[in-house]
């Protein structure tokens, strides 16, 4: 998916690709996960250590842990965006209404407070 823009002027812009956010990310993980382990991993010895082979373990979790933090903060300011561009009082409204539904699935009825018990 391309999105063509325009400047006030009606000249071209370059096309922005919406997968390069995705792809950035997935690379730096393939070279976190990867790549640096092979580059950090001492050289091979006849005795070998668990503590020496520890980053080989590390380096992924690490990166993993990353790309979920970076994952977060890119649906967090998507919502941002989300309430900015659409109004607030309206993405209230829904949630309410999931709400309600949420405490007529269980068994309860819905009042201002909260879920009571029937």
């Amino acid at each position: 998916m391309e999105l063509k823009l325009k400047d006030k002027f009606g000249m071209k812009k370059p096309k922005l690709k919406f997968g390069g956010f995705f792809s950035f990310f997935g690379n730096s993980f393939v070279h976190l996960s990867f790549v640096l382990p092979l580059v950090l991993s001492p050289s091979p010895s006849p005795s070998f250590s668990p503590l020496k082979s520890l980053h080989l373990l590390v380096l992924p979790l690490v990166a993993i842990i990353v790309l979920l933090i970076c994952l977060l903060s890119f649906f967090l300011f998507s919502f941002s965006l989300l309430i900015h561009f659409f109004h607030f009082p309206f993405l209230l409204f829904i949630f309410h209404f999931f709400f309600r539904l949420g405490c007529r699935t269980m068994g309860r009825r819905s009042c201002s407070v909260g879920c009571v018990d029937q």
